[in-house]
């Protein structure tokens, strides 16, 4: 469940449902993904404004370099999961 972060916390909350296909995600739904990047694995998680599968994701959430909130663009990650509330 941790490596799954805001997919299991709305799916085992009964608040949200998991979204298995890249074609069911629409802007709006929660993401929690990993990466690799210079040999440490880091992890982020935010809402879809929108994918483009194993290119890239562009997000909103709150970040460092964002100075809190704002739209991030990432490569497309390792490992992905998406939820959409109910």
């Amino acid at each position: 469940p941790i490596i799954k972060g805001v997919q299991a916390a709305l799916t085992q909350g009964k608040k949200g449902i998991e979204i298995n296909k890249l074609e069911d995600v629409r802007p709006g739904d929660f993401v929690q993904f990993w990466n690799v990047f210079k040999n440490k694995e880091y992890g982020h998680c935010g809402i879809v404004l929108e994918i483009k599968p194993n290119e890239s994701i562009t997000l909103y959430s709150s970040h460092p370099i964002t100075n809190g909130y704002g739209k991030q663009k990432f490569l497309w990650p390792d490992k992905i999961y998406f939820a959409r509330l109910e």
